[in-house]
């Protein structure tokens, strides 16, 4: 009981004693500061993520000259590696009917990804959008 009675009569002074109080304020904002850094960071990380995906891509893309099963194939094993669910578009100028690209155009890949995000109770869904460009490097016989 006595400890109870000092420790009451500690966070009640009027003497202008406001060490504890004090520490209580600098522990919480210390507390958020971390929060709102690691979340920050999650967000900065996750970006440069699907930027690199976005780029090797793109790369492989310029190789094949097509949207093909060895882009899908690449896209997998990124999305296996970087722990990410995606959605692929390639926005370029094929030739009529097929995913293959014309010889020397240019072509942008767009890789969306959506996560449910909670921060400090707020939040929702989040999409993120990165886009990579290239140049088509590959010459398909029988077009053009």
């Amino acid at each position: 009981m006595e400890i109870q009675k000092r420790a009451k009569q500690y966070v009640l002074s009027t003497q202008g004693d406001s060490n504890l109080v004090t520490s209580l304020f600098v522990a919480a904002m210390a507390v958020i500061a971390i929060a709102v850094s690691i979340n920050l960071f999650s967000r900065i990380t996750l970006v440069q993520n699907l930027n690199q995906m976005a780029q090797q891509v793109a790369r492989e893309i310029s190789l094949e000259g097509a949207v093909n099963v060895r882009v899908e194939q690449r896209l997998e094993s990124l999305e296996e590696m970087y722990q990410l669910d995606t959605e692929l578009e390639v926005r370029g100028n094929y030739y009529t009917g097929t995913r293959k690209l014309h010889l020397q155009s240019e072509f942008t890949v767009i890789l969306t990804h959506r996560r449910q995000e909670n921060f400090m109770g707020l939040g929702g869904d989040k999409t993120y959008v990165v886009k990579a460009a290239g140049i088509a490097e590959q010459y398909h016989k029988g077009h053009g």
